[in-house]
């Protein structure tokens, strides 16, 4: 615990080492506030809404809302419970840390969608996506504690902290209401890119995420910084800010300083959304710095998808717009291929969500024009996200769309399942109880991320989550007839459904 920047940041003078940024990285934090950011008011005509939404996402990745429906009550609460949460004793928050070291960590929500207190620091992608340890980087001078929050399960909701006693009441419905929040903002943007409504609140908005960053008071905010300038690698976050300190950087270079107005949340951009827009909308790219006079503290809602393709909208595709993204699943390529070629070429790293075991969250996925060309040394059988397609992948594309049309009819939604599946005793060889689940192979159905939760006694379970087309998957005959049948009844005694959402 002696990690946490707020355990022992009011005791000292001076900076620790490895919390100091070099002098070519430094930031100010004398920046002008942007004035001309847009906060949109959502209780006017929504034709308005949609076009301020739309230029504000073009010019900035990044704008406010007013007047959108969540209580200021609601809002006052949940800041107040999450601040709380940072002034507890240590022993209330240790178990939500995973390693009493000077490890640093990066936010991995399990599948199990478990609670986590960190700490971060910049990092350099291999080319596999994982973390280049380099001691210089520089280690943010904030604390972070990050949990799933949809699909909203009883398990999920016990998961977070009893202490403080109104946190799980409070942050539950406060969860509930940005989550509505974000689904309205993104059906707006729908309809200013001209999207069927509810595109983006489908597939693309699987897992939600409220993640608190608390700023501890710095004695030399000059030589610190909150968290370096980045994009998130989600769909959309909604921010609840109280005190100065975020930077957003519009798309001439310059930086301005997001003003706190009470009320607003502040709407920024994801990576995903620039390239499902085709570069039509920007990624915020942003920044907070700190300060010597007062802790701050901000709330974060992100938006994700789990298991999707993640490319252009077709309907926005033409002879005279052709894409600019080479279309890419989220988890398999994601945060493994693109963070690890384009690091350099996209302004901004990109932070704030991974899935299970995947690797380090990614940067942004660029033009052909932006990308920089691979090392000599690279591997030649690099996945190429970019550039001209070969025959054989156009054909292979061919191939999908003609998949895709065959079974549309029959396609009448998808379904995104959390799944239990329960061993028979401690002995039970988990490894191969999972290989036996990822086994099972359907037409409509899709294995994603998993984690072994423990049960007690030394058992654990394996709770998984995978993804149905609802016309061609029944879960109840999958459970009955082929995971609790040989020969995976070897290794699998029950299976239960924890969570069932229409996607």
């Amino acid at each position: 615990m002696a990690s946490l920047v707020s355990s022992w940041s009011s005791e000292v003078k001076s900076i620790p080492e490895k919390y100091v940024v070099p002098l070519e990285k430094r930031v100010t934090a004398d920046v002008p506030i942007g004035k001309h950011i847009p906060v949109i008011d959502l209780t006017q005509p929504s034709d308005h809404s949609i076009q301020q939404i739309i230029k504000a996402s073009a010019d900035f990745g990044l704008f406010q809302v007013i007047n959108h429906g969540v209580s200021e009550t609601l809002m006052a609460d949940a800041l107040a419970v999450c601040k709380e949460f940072f002034k507890l004793p240590i022993e209330d928050k240790a178990k939500f840390v995973e390693k009493e070291d000077e490890s640093l960590s990066d936010f991995e929500p399990s599948i199990d969608q478990r609670p986590k207190l960190y700490i971060e620091k910049e990092y350099t992608p291999n080319k596999n996506g994982s973390n280049t340890s380099n001691k210089k980087d520089t280690v943010f001078w904030k604390d972070t504690f990050g949990h799933g929050c949809h699909p909203l399960t009883q398990d999920v909701i016990n998961s977070w902290p009893e202490k403080p006693q109104k946190y799980r009441e409070v942050i539950g419905e406060y969860a509930l209401e940005l989550r509505k929040l974000s689904l309205r903002i993104l059906d707006l943007m729908c309809e200013g890119l001209g999207l069927e409504v509810g595109y983006l609140g489908q597939e693309h908005s699987q897992t939600q995420l409220i993640v608190t960053h608390h700023y501890p008071q710095c004695p030399d905010p000059n030589s610190t910084i909150g968290i370096a300038e980045h994009c998130d690698g989600a769909l959309i976050n909604l921010v609840q800010q109280e005190l100065s300190g975020l930077h957003v950087r519009a798309n001439d270079g310059k930086w301005f300083g997001v003003e706190p107005i009470p009320g607003a949340f502040v709407v920024i951009n994801g990576l995903i959304l620039k390239v499902i827009s085709n570069g039509k909308l920007s990624a915020g790219v942003h920044r907070v710095v700190t300060n010597s006079t007062s802790d701050r503290t901000s709330l974060g809602s992100l938006i994700s998808p789990v298991e999707c393709i993640i490319e252009p909208a077709k309907t926005l595709i033409n002879e005279n717009n052709p894409p600019l993204f080479k279309s890419f699943s989220y988890t398999d390529q994601w945060y493994k291929t693109v963070s690890a070629k384009l690091a350099s070429s996209f302004p901004g790293k990109a932070v704030g969500v991974r899935v299970g075991s995947q690797a380090a969250p990614a940067e942004a996925v660029p033009s052909k024009e932006a990308a920089k060309p691979a090392d000599d040394d690279d591997d030649d059988d690099d996945i190429d996200l970019f550039g001209e397609e070969t025959e054989e992948e156009k054909k292979a594309a061919e191939a999908r769309e003609a998949a895709k049309a065959s079974t549309k009819k029959k396609e009448s939604g998808k379904s995104s399942v959390l799944m239990d599946v329960k061993p028979w005793d401690d002995e039970t060889d988990m490894k191969k109880l999972e290989e036996a689940v990822r086994s099972v192979e359907m037409e409509g159905l899709l294995w994603g991320a998993a984690k072994l939760v423990p049960v007690g006694y030394g058992i654990k379970k394996l709770q998984i989550m995978l993804t149905i087309v609802d016309d061609l998957v029944s879960v109840d005959s999958l459970i009955e007839e082929r995971l609790t049948v040989e020969p995976i009844n070897e290794y699998v005694q029950s299976c239960d459904i924890v969570a069932f959402n229409k996607i």
